[in-house]
């Protein structure tokens, strides 16, 4: 972002491009990964404009000038709204950061529609007047705890998305696993959809390529605390990955066994890292372990050393 930096007006719902270097208005929106289409309706709709002039195609800029975008949102899906405590790690007028709770879907599975995070999310933007939609920037399973990333602004949706895919969001999960893993690993196996069980996956050579960092950090009652980073995210990723080595997750229901310590699946989205377009720097949040997760007081005690 050499050629323009970018701030946001709240208040007036626009982004200003303050322009360093010679570049065209529309790659400015590429670099943003905006549409074809998209591009098209912001000039068509007359939202862009050029040092205070309403521009109807892509221009060229040069130092000094000033690209303003009107981001206001016409219409916004409103889900049903679910009055419960959200547990919120970071916000800021782009980004909303939640630890979502254990046993909780992110989104409708068709059946419940809701008593989701989306739910919850959409009733703190109604308690807040905050007019946007709700877009999630990754997945989390519904048994899974931890950080989860809403883009409050549609403009930077397909920005994250592409840091996304291309393994600029750094996230970190802690993860109890039966058996000792004595040393660091990488564990190179792809995924794919078990064909014989609809809701599990499976390690299969004509897969989607999976990779994930496994960093053990404690060894207690032959079972191991690791720090697993994806490389990838594939559904189920984690878990497919860790029994594919024979340490399946404490009580993990589909790749494992129940562990009388473990009274839900035993993992936690615990860091998350990536780059903000509005402040340009790498921000970095983590999410302290709850209090369902296994042998509570050895992981925060391990958590708390890092």
């Amino acid at each position: 972002m050499k050629s323009f930096s970018v701030s946001y007006d709240a208040k007036a719902q626009c982004l200003s491009f303050h322009i360093h270097q010679s570049i065209s208005v529309d790659d400015i929106l590429m670099f943003f990964s905006i549409a074809r289409k998209q591009r098209y309706l912001y000039y068509h709709n007359r939202l862009i404009k050029l040092n205070n002039l309403i521009i109807t195609q892509s221009k060229n800029c040069q130092n000094g000038d000033i690209v303003v975008i009107d981001c206001r949102q016409a219409i916004v899906e409103q889900l049903p709204l679910w009055n419960r405590d959200l547990d919120i790690c970071y916000e800021d007028d782009l980004c909303l950061i939640v630890n979502k709770p254990s046993g909780v879907l992110v989104h409708s599975d068709g059946v419940n529609q809701n008593h989701t995070l989306h739910n919850m999310v959409q009733a703190y933007y109604h308690k807040q007047n905050i007019h946007a939609p709700i877009r999630a920037v990754h997945r989390l399973d519904k048994d899974t705890s931890g950080l989860l990333f809403y883009c409050k602004l549609p403009f930077f949706q397909a920005y994250f998305d592409k840091l996304l895919q291309e393994k600029q969001i750094s996230r970190k999960y802690l993860a109890w696993c039966f058996g000792s893993i004595n040393s660091a690993m990488i564990i190179d196996k792809s995924i794919a959809r078990d064909r014989h069980h609809a809701n599990k996956m499976r390690v299969s050579d004509h897969g989607a390529y999976a990779q994930t960092h496994v960093e053990p950090l404690v060894l207690h009652a032959n079972c191991t605390l690791a720090a697993c980073r994806l490389k990838t995210g594939r559904t189920h990723q984690i878990r497919v990955h860790l029994a594919s080595i024979k340490h399946p997750l404490l009580s993990d229901p589909l790749y494992g066994f129940r562990h009388p310590k473990a009274q839900r699946l035993a993992l936690h989205a615990w860091e998350l890292q990536f780059y903000h377009p509005l402040q340009q720097e790498i921000v970095s949040i983590s999410c302290p372990v709850p209090d369902d997760f296994p042998f509570l007081t050895i992981s925060k005690k391990a958590t708390e050393k890092r």
